[in-house]
């Protein structure tokens, strides 16, 4: 729905730091944090775990795009603060 709309979101920066390593088939947690909001961009931290061990950490910035390529605002629908539409209205 959101691409028939004419909404994407892009990768616009990556960093990871590795930690340790994980073999095939191990049993991995990975935890994902909202760090930061905008009206056009999502940034967020993520934790790579074994167990209690931590495998590797990491950062992402999400831009909101149209279909040119150019910054928009994220749709308010997407906020996780907002508030839900009255039925009613």
């Amino acid at each position: 729905d959101l691409e028939k709309a004419g909404v994407f979101f892009v990768v616009v920066k990556a960093e990871i730091h590795y930690k340790a390593p994980a073999k095939y088939d191990e049993e991995l947690t990975l935890t994902t944090r909202l760090v930061k909001q905008t009206h056009v961009r999502y940034d967020h931290a993520y934790e790579l775990k074994r167990g209690n061990m931590l495998l590797a950490e990491g950062k992402t910035t999400i831009a909101c795009v149209d279909r040119n390529g150019q910054i928009i605002q994220i749709p308010e629908s997407l906020n996780p603060a907002a508030k839900p539409s009255d039925p009613a209205s």
